[in-house]
């Protein structure tokens, strides 16, 4: 289950629609307002129509990096590599794929299996750092599609950044992209979208836990000089954002920066624009080098560590 994207400019206002039918009342979100009034503000301009300045500034953002997301088309080389994977490790395992947004939409991905009242499905988030507010809203959308289709046996792998697969492929990436720029003043930049501000101030872990994910490698691969920046989409948060990060490090006197998209396993608008072209015209009005490395995508070692995720849930139902 990804997170969905328009295939052509017809779909961009569709697209927005969704975004905006998502918005409801949780605990964070009345918990972020009483710890600050001031997010009320920002909950309410979310709800609002995006005016006509606003949709032909994202589909002019949309065309700028070819007219369209690859992330549905990525995503299903994923599910065509993990399938191709289960089967020679001998589980006999159909794999669809669902987007939270648009389509195919979870329902309409659990409707196109056959025979699924005599199996069980796993819904797996390709969103590996848990966030209460992302993670678990996938959980409650499979959860009803679930309970619509008749089907009776169900879970979801929601939080996977610890699978040591996972890990293993980002430190093998990061360190053959990293290892040309060790003698550079470089800073080793690991971003990721951030969250509205409301979110964070009412306890959504996930910045901590994008943080700790990134510490983790760091560590691992004995970087010392690294941070963490955030493509925030023009919406406020209390997280640093990442063409102000680029412009602090060459500030703070660095060469170079490797953009490391952590946070994401497809190429999406939000890599493509916010941590591409944004980052690239940042770099050069800054006057510092940057490398910008991409997600996971199909990776072997990518479908690899999902293939391990879905044998440990099926081992453990076999317990």
């Amino acid at each position: 289950m990804s997170v969905g994207s328009p295939q052509n400019q017809d779909e961009i206002a569709e697209y927005v629609n969704s975004i905006r039918k998502e918005h409801k009342v949780t605990r964070a979100l009345v918990v972020g307002v009483l710890k600050d009034p001031s997010n009320a503000a920002m909950v309410v301009r979310a709800m609002r129509n995006p005016t006509r300045e606003q949709m032909e500034s994202l589909a002019e953002k949309y065309r700028q990096i070819g007219g369209r997301s690859p992330l549905l088309s990525i995503t299903l080389k994923q599910a065509a590599g993990l399938r191709s994977r289960l089967w020679s490790r001998g589980l006999d395992a159909k794999v669809v794929v669902a987007m939270k947004r648009l389509h195919p939409s979870i329902k309409e991905a659990l409707s196109s299996i056959e025979g699924t009242h005599r199996m069980h499905v796993i819904g797996i988030v390709m969103f590996p750092t848990y966030s209460s507010i992302y993670s678990d809203e996938y959980e409650e959308m499979f959860a009803s599609a679930i309970r619509d289709s008749g089907i009776k046996s169900a879970s979801v792998v929601k939080s996977w950044d610890k699978n040591s697969k996972f890990l293993s492929a980002w430190r093998e990436s990061i360190s053959k992209a990293y290892a040309p720029l060790r003698k550079r003043r470089t800073m080793v930049v690991f971003a990721t979208h951030s969250m509205p501000k409301v979110f964070i101030d009412g306890g959504d872990p996930y910045i901590k836990n994008f943080e700790s994910l990134a510490r983790n490698l760091a560590v691992k691969l004995r970087i010392r000089n690294w941070t963490c920046a955030y493509y925030t989409g023009g919406h406020s948060a209390p997280v640093q954002e990442v063409t102000q990060c680029i412009s602090r490090c060459k500030s703070n006197g660095y060469e170079h920066v490797l953009l490391v998209p952590l946070g994401y396993v497809a190429d999406n608008f939000e890599t493509l624009y916010g941590l591409g072209l944004m980052c690239d015209k940042a770099a050069k009005r800054f006057g510092i080098g940057i490398t910008r490395m991409r997600p996971l995508n199909y990776s072997k070692k990518l479908v690899d560590a999902l293939s391990d995720i879905v044998i440990e849930r099926v081992r453990s139902m076999d317990k």
